[in-house]
């Protein structure tokens, strides 16, 4: 199965990001990604670097229907 990666800065919980429900994705028009991955295949590994501001981030994959499964994890940086 494929995934990719997004950083979000937000204050928003990392369960409460705006949805696409046409794409059963997080909708990226309305969030601001800083950081990503394309989609890669399971097993494969990928390096991300991205500079950071001191904020509130949410990291998620955003895979139709990876999001709602609960992959996302909210950090803060400072």
């Amino acid at each position: 199965m494929v995934h990719n990666f997004r950083v979000i800065r937000t204050d928003l919980a990392p369960d409460a990001l705006p949805l696409d429900d046409s794409s059963f994705q997080v909708d990226e028009a309305q969030v601001e990604v800083v950081g990503s991955l394309s989609e890669f295949p399971a097993g494969e590994t990928q390096q991300l670097s991205v500079e950071l501001a001191s904020d509130s981030y949410v990291l998620i994959c955003n895979v139709p229907t990876h999001y709602q499964a609960g992959m996302s994890t909210a950090f803060t940086v400072e």
